[in-house]
């Protein structure tokens, strides 16, 4: 058997509310990202600190806003576009959700980070 080569990436989304995921479930990110609006900060290669992508643009808005991080792996031949809109990050982040399990979640209460593998 051939193991699949695969590469991790990074999404953060920027949401207008607080609703602070309490129970990490797929079931519950899935719900997230389908029924509230959101910006994406970040699509691309793992970053390995947040200086790689915090800006002066997002210190002002972290106050105001809730981050959720996505780190997920997929195969090296489903290499995403990384120019795209929302609805391409919902499928690719709910085939993602589906297809790994839930190995670290960070909540501090605000902004949530979610290690999929």
């Amino acid at each position: 058997m051939t193991a699949k080569l695969t590469i991790t990436y990074t999404v953060i989304l920027k949401f207008n509310n607080f609703d602070t995921l309490t129970a990490i479930t797929k079931e519950r990110l899935i719900y997230l990202i389908n029924n509230n609006p959101f910006e994406i900060e970040y699509f691309g290669g793992e970053l390995d600190n947040q200086a790689d992508y915090m800006d002066e643009e997002m210190e002002q808005d972290f106050n105001n806003h809730s981050f959720h991080t996505f780190h997920f792996d997929l195969e090296s031949s489903d290499e995403p576009n990384f120019e795209a809109d929302n609805q391409e990050v919902i499928e690719i982040l709910t085939k993602a959700i589906n297809e790994n399990e839930i190995k670290d979640v960070r909540n501090d209460g605000k902004d949530v980070e979610v290690f999929l593998y």
